[in-house]
């Protein structure tokens, strides 16, 4: 709109309205086409939410600037408050400003919550000064171990502290301020929900889920994902609506006017108010392009029209928000992953905010580089915990992986399960020249070898492997793997076996419909199609195909003396699915059995347990060297929901099986359990750990991988610092039992998470 001005933060918050006003004011902008940045100005990047004079002291002089050359000038602030700053001159130019003791009020956290209280529930507080930041009294107060400390007038993270035990002497409090103390509430996802308020209405909004980071005991916001909220919170949304209601009818009262944002804490059973942000919010440009392809007014323009009298009507917008973003800073990401990330495919838009890779005078206080935005989620929802896709941040790899020479092979493997990794066109060319395919192992996934003699089994090809920090590149000698471009080791891809490749069997069935070949095992399916899939009951995280060709005992026969005669291998794994509720013992003993009349390689069966132990003398007859019963889920609550059909199976039958098969084949690993590490907490995982132990049981822990076309793709893998601490602690288990993290066959640890010597 002409004479209008835009004041913020980030000239992208205005990237798709840019048409609004005559310019624009900014921190972070591209210093062009309009915009005044203060950053490209001084070629320098800085943290927002602290405090720069300098930062003034620029704004000042370009709205001065601003009126001098345009007398009609009116100015539009992404935080109305900040007007204050700037004089009457200012004030009176500036579009949605109320009075300064609305603003004081609402920005005082203190008595926000101490007004909402009446109206909503609201998360517990209290008011301490700075000599009552002490954990005793903090931890009597509220009954917990940590808590979450903030300056009542702080804003956007930096005034926000997570306090414990062992944090008093890291975090900075300063006597003289207001802090509010609350606990911190560990099953707590934090969600922010647009409001906009008027004389005689009130709107609200699409809410989206906040990503909030822990960086340096600092609770910090980088992202919004309305997908999440969408996908993991929508049965959350009429509570979380009615509380809206209840907190826009104090605001309309208290005489607030305009756009606002509620963040709640919501609860595996409560939604707790947080504070108010009497301002546009970090994802009002993401709302924006929802409402826009909707043939909707963004709310800039609804501000605008509100405030000065050109709004006629307004019906409020309740669709859908299919979009995401994140904004990486300094301290969490390399300027190569960056430039990775900018070009990725996967990302909708990168707003730079005229940031250029290009060196700055000063970078200060973890600054905001840019942000990318996604038309997926980025980020899930399980047991009330938030779980971030770790390729959006690997900052933390590198402590572990930088110099490329003293590395822990072991957590290595670790990290390129959960990352994935990314082949160059080049070695793919390469690949396609020998005329073989990639070996297509388990899980979206390839099987790689690094330092000659490892197997890892690495995603690839699915969601955000395409900005994973680890590649494989051509070499003059082959192939090699880095690591944000650093060399790592030689690496080479696992081919398909030529022997194997389009063959089929005398009735027609191709080989790989019944059988699979990985590092050095055959593994053999003993039916086509899992029962659990057959009867719709399947695990969510499952991609077995839901139909498959027909096959016969005799192709099975076929297949298995077609591998013994051509390829070089060490053992048989019979699994992949469940042919029966009961097992299928009669299938499993007539194919172990004939593998044993032809070889003596082992036989490792990987099933159900049984319901008559009996069974399992039998299948040591025939030739079974080791068993598999894979529980996947500790808690069995969670395990009915995510395996409606295995996850039936009483626990006291997997305890059955397991003693007796403990009898039967010893106590030194020959008898395992696959768990994911993913579903579980980590309380209820590291017991489930001990309690196999201490059966003799062997656990082989898989660390949960969100698969296409399952009912659980839109979940994020765990937090990889979370799985190598996992690792570690599971093994110092299983090391107390004389057992080792499985399985024994080291190159069959290709997608496990153990060690790899």
């Amino acid at each position: 709109m002409k004479d209008i001005y835009w004041i913020g933060p980030r000239e992208s918050d205005i990237d798709i309205i840019k048409e609004l006003f005559s310019g624009s004011i900014t921190i972070y902008g591209s210093n062009c086409n309009g915009n005044n940045s203060f950053c490209k100005r001084k070629n320098i990047r800085i943290n927002h939410n602290m405090h720069y004079p300098d930062v003034d002291v620029f704004l000042k002089a370009e709205l001065q600037n601003i009126i001098n050359q345009n007398a009609n000038a009116q100015f539009l602030f992404y935080d109305q408050s900040h007007a204050f700053k700037f004089g009457d001159d200012i004030l009176c130019r500036t579009i949605g400003l109320k009075s300064k003791s609305i603003f004081d009020s609402l920005t005082d956290k203190l008595r926000t919550r101490a007004i909402m209280q009446n109206a909503t529930e609201v998360i517990p507080f209290m008011s301490i000064n700075a000599s009552m930041v002490d954990y005793d009294f903090l931890n009597n107060s509220f009954q917990t171990e940590r808590f979450v400390i903030q300056k009542v007038d702080s804003s956007g993270g930096d005034g926000t502290f997570l306090f414990d035990k062992d944090s008093s002497e890291r975090i900075t409090i300063t006597s003289g301020y207001r802090y509010i103390a609350s606990p911190y509430i560990e099953d707590g996802v934090s969600v922010n929900t647009h409001i906009f308020i008027t004389e005689d209405s009130y709107y609200i909004f699409p809410s989206s889920v906040q990503i909030c980071k822990n960086v340096s005991d600092k609770i910090l916001y980088y992202g919004a994902d309305y997908i999440c909220y969408d996908k993991f919170l929508k049965e959350r949304n009429n509570d979380i609506v009615l509380s809206s209601k209840r907190v826009c009818e104090v605001l309309q009262k208290f005489g607030y006017r305009g756009i606002a944002g509620i963040d709640w804490l919501v609860t595996s059973d409560k939604i707790l108010f947080v504070e108010i942000n009497a301002r546009f919010q970090a994802s009002t440009e993401l709302l924006n392009r929802a409402m826009i392809q909707n043939g909707k007014i963004s709310m800039q323009q609804l501000q605008i029209l509100h405030f000065t009298g050109k709004l006629t009507s307004y019906e409020g917008y309740r669709a859908s928000v299919p979009f995401s973003n994140y904004a990486f800073t300094s301290d969490d990401i390399t300027y190569s992953h960056l430039f990775l990330i900018e070009k990725s495919d996967e990302i909708s838009v990168c707003q730079k905010d005229g940031f250029n890779y290009q060196p700055l005078s000063t970078v200060k206080n973890n600054p905001y580089l840019f942000r990318a935005i996604f038309k997926r989620n980025i980020c899930s929802v399980s047991q009330g915990k938030l779980s971030l896709h770790p390729n959006l941040n690997t900052r933390q790899l590198h402590a572990l992986f930088d110099d490329g020479i003293s590395i822990d092979q072991t957590l290595l493997k670790i990290a390129l399960i959960n990352h994935g990794i990314r082949i160059s066109q080049d070695s793919l060319d390469e690949i396609s020249r020998k005329g073989r395919t990639p070996l297509p192992a388990v899980f979206n996934a390839l099987d790689i070898k690094i330092y000659d003699d490892i197997y890892v089994n690495a995603p690839y090809g699915c969601a955000f492997t395409s900005i994973s920090p680890f590649s494989i590149k051509r070499t003059a000698d082959g192939t090699a793997l880095y690591f944000d471009e650093k060399f790592l080791c030689n690496a080479d891809v696992v081919l398909f076996p030529k022997e194997l490749e389009s063959r089929h069997t005398t009735s027609g069935i191709r080989f790989d419909s019944i059988m699979q070949f990985s590092t050095d095992r055959i593994r053999v399916n003993p039916s086509p199609i899992c029962i659990y899939k057959k009867n719709k009951k399947a695990c969510t995280f499952c991609n077995l195909p839901s139909a498959n060709e027909p096959y016969s005992i005799d192709d099975v026969k076929e297949v298995i003396d077609a591998c013994l005669r051509e390829l070089d291998f060490r053992h048989f794994l019979i699994g992949g699915g469940t042919i029966s509720e009961d097992g299928g013992w009669d299938t499993i003993t007539d194919i172990c059995q004939y593998i044993r009349s032809l070889c003596d390689k082992d036989i490792y069966i990987m099933t159900v347990p049984p319901n008559d132990t009996s069974i399992l003398k039998d299948l040591k007859n025939a030739g079974v060297t080791e068993v598999a019963y894979n529980l996947e889920i500790f808690n069995r609550d969670l395990a009915r929901k995510i395996m409606p059909g295995k996850g039936i199976i009483p626990e006291e039958r997997y305890k059955e099986a397991f003693i007796e098969s403990v009898k039967l084949w010893g106590a030194t690993g020959n008898v395992r359990s696959l768990v994911i590490y993913g579903f579980d907490s980590d309380i209820e995982f590291l017991n489930g750990i001990e309690q196999l132990c201490s059966w003799g049981v062997e656990p082989i822990i898989s660390c949960f991988r969100p698969l296409d076309k399952t009912a659980l793709s839109l979940c994020m893998p765990p937090d990889t610092v979370k799985v190598m601490n996992i690792y570690k602690k599971s093994l110092n288990i299983a090391h107390k039992y004389n057992l080792d993290l499985g399985p024994d066959c080291l190159s069959c640890r290709n997608n496990t998470i153990s060690n790899v010597k």
